[in-house]
């Protein structure tokens, strides 16, 4: 099955010139510089538009194409849409993007389906409408044009520590692999019937050095069992289940440290008048 792109024109650029052009502008705005010597196994990564999280995301990608050239990407994805009751997959063929196609690595999805024995479904109708995978893609298409992806979308409930043990397993079998997991943090304002700190720079501050830092700090800790709970409780992270299935995927293949590359807002990114809406984001590789 091909899947074609659902958010391109509105969160990234639709065409393939253009999508390039702010490719470059993102990892241009954040360089990566930081001195790692251990090869980084996966990452945290948001998945607003481009304009807000895309130099986010984009210093993840870089830090990974440092250490290495993976082949086999697994994307763990937050769940917006009805329909997924369980984590689902995309099971095989194409997913396009305005850089082109990007295989389904149709051997390692068939391995996770068969060991999860249920748990972990094929399901690709919600698939087609999620923006959170999708965006990550064409940053892999211009790092690692040969790569293959394992979509995955993950429900924060209680199934997601075990599908990230499930696939763990599997991809530890694949020394060129690497996991990652897409998420935004507090949704805080008008916007999104968050305002129990009311609105301007102290909503600001407390989101960013109170509800956003707690989860921050479990992500790079490594406490995938704590995720779920911390962001359910606070409405701290839209994809938790990906999260913890990230975190949980990452500690069976290898990965003990966690390393917060950059933590932002959509204010900090585009600041306009006071603090009334915005959304935080995380860039955290794991090694």
């Amino acid at each position: 099955m091909n899947r074609e792109p659902v958010v391109a024109g509105r969160f990234y650029p639709g065409s393939k010139e253009q999508c390039l052009e702010t490719v470059k502008e993102c990892l241009d705005k954040e360089k990566f510089t930081k001195d790692i010597t251990s090869r980084v196994m996966g990452g945290i990564v948001p998945h607003a538009g481009w304009v807000y999280s895309g130099s986010t995301a984009g210093l993840v990608f870089q830090a990974i194409k440092q250490t290495s050239s993976p082949s086999i990407f697994v994307l763990f994805g937050a769940v917006h849409v009805h329909g997924v009751s369980s984590p689902s997959i995309w099971r095989d063929g194409i997913w396009e993007t305005p850089l082109g196609d990007i295989s389904v690595n149709q051997e390692v999805t068939h391995k996770i389906l068969e060991r999860s024995k249920g748990l972990i479904i094929e399901n690709t109708s919600p698939h087609e409408r999620e923006h959170s995978i999708e965006v990550q893609v064409p940053f892999i298409q211009y790092f690692f044009p040969e790569a293959t992806i394992v979509p995955i979308m993950v429900p924060p409930d209680k199934n997601a520590l075990k599908t990230g043990e499930i696939v763990g397993h599997v991809m530890a079998e694949y020394n060129n692999s690497v996991v990652i997991g897409s998420t935004d943090l507090t949704h805080y304002g008008y916007n999104y019937g968050h305002l129990s700190h009311g609105t301007g720079k102290a909503a600001l501050d407390w989101v960013k050095g109170v509800n956003d830092k707690k989860l921050v700090e479990l992500v790079v800790a490594m406490k995938a069992e704590e995720i779920i709970p911390e962001a359910s409780n606070n409405g701290s992270a839209c994809g938790a289940g990906a999260i913890a299935a990230t975190i949980s995927a990452l500690r069976v293949m290898g990965a003990s440290k966690g390393d917060l590359l950059k933590y932002t807002t959509s204010y900090d990114e585009i600041p306009s008048g006071e603090p009334s809406s915005f959304v935080g984001y995380s860039g955290v590789i794991f090694y």
